[in-house]
Order: C-alpha cells, then structure tokens, then sequence
C-alpha cells in the first residue's frame, strides 16, 4: 500500500514537471517568433522602400536669370570700379617747390654828428655815394640811425638825396629818449643811377641831438 502511494505521488510530480518544461518551451518559441517576425518585417520595409532615381543636375543659364540689359549695366559698373582703382593706385604728382635763399646783407657806414637846430640840418661828413647799377634788382634797403637827445625834445634824422635835392621818402627815424637807441627806418628805394645821400637831424626843442652812428642796410636776393 505505501509502495503504492510513493509511486503515484512520484508520477505526479514528474508529471507536473514536464508540464512546466513544456510551458517554458512554449513561451521561450512565441520570443523567439515575435523577434524574428520583427527583423522580417522590417527587413520588407526597407526592400520596398522605393529607390532613388538619378537626377542630372541641369545647368543653369545666366541669361534666364538677368537679361542681357542686366549684363551690360554689370559691365558698366565693373568697368567703371576698376577705373576707379587705377586712378587710386597713381603715384602722386613731384611737384618742385622753389628754394629761397637767405638774403646777402650789406651795410653803407654814414658818419656822426649832432645839432641843436629845429630845422633840417646836413650832418657833414656823414654821406656816401651809391650807385643802383652796382646792385641787383629785388633789393631791401632801410637806413638804421643810433640817435638821441637831452635833456627834452626829439631827435629826427633822415636820409636826404644831394643829387637831386630831395629827401629820401620813408627813411625818417626819431626818438625822445636820452639814452643812445638804434631806430630802423621803413623800407626805402633809391633813384636809379649814381646818387649821393647825406643824413640829415632835427632836434624839435633845440636840446643837443646827437647822432652816434648812422649806416644803411641793404638786403639783396
């Protein structure tokens, strides 16, 4: 009887066994499957999917986008920049500019001398003889006087042409100071040809005016 019992229960559990090994089985097949159909059906997608044709690229004609009025305003405008750029890249001009020189400066000693007199007075001795033909055309001449007077008054002194009796216009100087000063005239011009000039002074209050040295300058280019 218990040998009995033990041999059934042994079935049963074998038999259960296989039942489970058979349901394992089952169900590793159905994953299987699924995973095969998925890769075939994928596989059918991607075959029929529809292939590409070969597209020639055509080329693309310039006139059907600007006509040919457009091409020539496009040459005009092309022209025109290079031009433009030619004439930037020139060289500037040389220009030569003239080079001045320094002036030759020459003096003319004149003498001293003094008065006490309102009136015009010579100073002799203080004269020289100048001749124009001897200096060039563009000349620069003032006459420059050391002069002075005391104790009140002014002293003038100019320039007289003994040649032809007139006093040389421009070429007055004068001061009020007691101590001797060197007075610069305007800028004076001689009568063409050979001439001679002697200074002259005037003292306003007849005070002493004295005439401590006298030349004239002449600047020559």
């Amino acid at each position: 009887m218990g040998l009995m019992l033990l041999s059934r229960s042994t079935i049963c559990i074998v038999f259960f066994l296989v039942i489970i090994m058979l349901a394992d089985l089952i169900f590793l097949n159905s994953l299987i499957l699924s995973g095969w159909m998925k890769n075939t059906t994928a596989n059918v997608h991607m075959d029929t999917s529809p292939t590409p044709k070969n597209v020639q690229a055509q080329p693309l004609e310039v006139t059907s986008l600007c006509p040919s009025s457009c091409l020539e305003e496009i040459a005009k405008v092309a022209s025109a920049s290079t031009q433009i750029l030619s004439t930037e890249q020139a060289p500037a001009p040389v220009v030569s500019l003239p080079v001045r020189t320094a002036p030759t400066i020459s003096f003319i000693p004149l003498g001293t001398g003094s008065t006490t007199n309102n009136e015009w007075t010579d100073v002799a001795g203080a004269e020289a003889w100048i001749d124009t033909n001897d200096y060039g055309a563009k000349l620069s001449v003032y006459f420059e006087a050391g002069i002075r007077v005391s104790p009140n008054g002014e002293i003038t002194a100019r320039l007289y042409n003994v040649t032809d009796k007139h006093p040389v216009w421009n070429s007055e100087v004068r001061t009020s100071s007691g101590q001797s000063i060197t007075v610069q005239s305007e800028r004076i011009q001689f009568d063409s040809g050979k001439k001679l000039y002697r200074v002259q002074l005037q003292s306003t209050l007849q005070y002493p005016a004295s005439l401590d040295a006298a030349r004239i300058r002449i600047e020559q280019r």
